[in-house]
């Protein structure tokens, strides 16, 4: 592999990983809290839906990084220690593509349809299924999360061996001779 493909995917994925890892951490530890501390919830519910459109949209840019940059080194490298990081990017997409792409519209859809400033009482069987998929979203991103860690943690442990010579590439040419 040449350095610069390296450089490359190296970029490629420690990039991914801020982008898709770091919003996660930085809206589920923060951001999304403080909207409910200022706002009514109905006003705050609002507010937490528009940037999560927005955080998405780094999700997915973050998604696309990472798998690019361990696409680029891991497939190159015959080796099972070298398949867990994008069998653990294939569990973080299929999450993802649960909460964000199931989850959250039919949050949504419930989120628009009952007031929790003032709720009715017809609306609490509502209210209680839009808490329910709720706690599931939040756990879905927070294992997404958590996963997205262990991924950065262990392809940087493969990268430090490689580089120390402890790992080797061997391309597909090699095996067959």
């Amino acid at each position: 592999m040449s350095p610069w493909r390296l450089f490359g995917a190296l970029v490629a994925f420690y990039s991914g990983a801020v982008l898709w890892i770091g919003a996660l951490v930085t809206f589920g530890t923060s951001v999304a809290a403080v909207p409910f501390e200022v706002l009514s919830r109905d006003s705050a519910g609002m507010v937490n839906r528009l940037i999560l459109a927005r955080l998405h949209v780094l999700e997915v840019v973050g998604a696309i990084l990472l798998g690019m940059g361990l696409w680029m080194v891991n497939v190159r490298i015959r080796n099972w220690k070298w398949w867990i990081p994008p069998v653990g990017f294939v569990i973080m997409v299929t999450l993802f593509g649960v909460y964000a792409g199931l989850l959250e519209p039919i949050m949504n859809g419930i989120a628009r349809s009952v007031s929790f400033d003032n709720p009715a009482p017809e609306t609490a069987a509502a209210i209680a299924r839009f808490e329910g998929y709720h706690r599931l979203y939040s756990l879905l991103a927070a294992v997404t999360a958590l996963l997205g860690v262990a991924v950065f943690v262990w392809q940087t442990w493969l990268l430090v061996r490689l580089f120390h010579g402890r790992e080797s590439f061997q391309s597909p040419s090699s095996e067959r001779s």
